[in-house]
C-alpha cells in the first residue's frame, strides 16, 4: 500500500461528511440520537469542523512526498550533527 493511500481515502471521507453536514443544515434535517434531537442549526457546527479537517487534509495531501523516504533500502544515510569538528581537548582536573 502506498503511503498516499490512508490520506487519500481520509481526506474524501471527511470532505463527503463536510458536505452531508451542510446539506442538512440547508434543509433543516433533525438528528434524532435515542430520545435527543439535534436541531438542523447544528449541521453548521459539524459542517465548519468537518470543512477545517478536509482542508487540512487536502493540504496535507499536496504536500506528501511522492518519493518514499520511509523505505529502509532507500533511504539515504545522512551524518549525525556534532556541536563542533574540533576534537574535545583535555583539560586538567584541577585548576588551582
Amino acid at each position: 500500500m502506498k503511503e498516499r493511500t490512508p490520506l487519500v481515502i481520509l481526506t474524501f471521507l471527511i470532505t463527503f461528511i463536510a458536505i452531508a453536514n451542510l446539506v442538512r443544515l440547508f434543509w433543516n434535517i433533525p438528528i434524532m440520537i435515542g430520545t435527543f434531537v439535534l436541531p438542523g442549526w447544528t449541521g453548521s457546527i459539524a459542517y465548519v469542523a468537518c470543512a477545517l479537517l478536509a482542508a487540512w487534509s487536502f493540504r496535507a495531501l499536496c504536500f506528501v512526498p511522492r518519493v518514499y523516504p520511509l523505505n529502509p533500502e532507500k533511504a539515504e544515510v545522512l551524518p549525525q550533527p556534532s556541536a563542533s569538528i574540533e576534537k574535545p581537548r583535555d583539560y586538567p582536573k584541577d585548576l588551582n
